[in-house]
């Protein structure tokens, strides 16, 4: 069974709780799921997502199932990590799956007023993402749009250098988070492989509306490549946006959304943005 056969009942039954579920601590602040995730939670928690092509030979998509988690000491300072798996199903052919680059860094919160806080992280993906075939990059690079900020995941081994900040908070009935970032290409595993150290910049931005114990959410991610001159605007900008629904009881949060990159890596061949659906959940503590 394709994975995108079974989202939808799972979906549905995530977000089943948004009704269901009494009255309870609402979504922790600043927490969606398509953008950064340093904040002032220890938590660990699983993310599933599924990208489907119309009229290509990816036709069955792609899916990213990634294992994600920090943990954050009372004085504010603390680690996290990241470990994806991107998964390719080929329509009359072969499934691809392929490990991405595992992230793993350090990160500092700080409460700058009251419901407002300051996260600051810097990680460094390990040259882990294969693409010893081709199959296996475009297993990481189809896969991994379900998360797009984190594209240098799939960049194939390689290691990169991720800076970020990010502001977060809420008042009554609004949680927001804003990211900026700078992800810089370091080195290749590859023999026969070259760098180019051009950064690749993130400015995301995210609003949720509070409705109970759940989280209606609005979400914009946007990455910029540097490096080429000659190449304009849109064509040095990738974009992401969409929807989700979030519910958090007793530390548990669950999130489902559906995401349309407007500006694609595979938009050439498509001519339409791809549309990414999203489950994910995480325990905190």
């Amino acid at each position: 069974m394709r994975p995108r056969q079974i989202l939808a009942p799972l979906l549905l039954s995530g977000l089943g709780a948004l009704a269901a579920a009494s009255p309870a601590a609402a979504q922790p602040t600043g927490a969606f799921m398509t953008l950064d995730r340093a904040d002032h939670e220890s938590r660990a928690g699983l993310f599933f997502g599924l990208l489907h092509i119309e009229d290509t030979d990816l036709d069955e998509g792609a899916a990213r199932i990634e294992l994600n988690g920090q943990y954050v000491a009372p004085s504010g300072f603390g680690g996290y990590f990241s470990a994806p798996i991107h998964q390719l199903y080929i329509d009359d052919g072969d499934d691809e799956t392929a490990l991405g680059g595992i992230e793993v860094g350090g990160l500092m919160a700080r409460e700058v007023a009251l419901g407002q806080e300051l996260a600051l992280h810097v990680g460094v993906v390990l040259p882990t993402a294969q693409g010893d075939d081709f199959e296996e990059v475009i297993a990481n690079v189809a896969g991994v749009q379900s998360r797009l900020t984190d594209l240098v995941q799939a960049i194939p081994e390689t290691s990169t250098l991720r800076l970020g900040g990010s502001f977060l908070g809420s008042v009554p009935g609004l949680v927001y988070r804003f990211d900026g970032g700078m992800d810089v290409p370091l080195l290749t595993t590859d023999d026969d492989g070259d760098v180019a150290h051009d950064p690749i910049l993130r400015l995301n931005g995210a609003v949720g509306l509070g409705m109970g114990p759940g989280t209606l959410s609005f979400e914009l991610i946007n990455l910029f490549a540097t490096g080429n001159e000659d190449a304009s605007f849109s064509d040095s900008t990738l974009t992401n946006a969409g929807v989700s629904l979030g519910v958090a009881l007793a530390g548990v949060r669950l999130q489902g959304g559906l995401f349309l990159s407007v500006d694609s890596v595979f938009e050439d061949d498509t001519g339409e943005g791809l549309i990414t659906f999203a489950l994910a959940g995480a325990k905190s503590w």
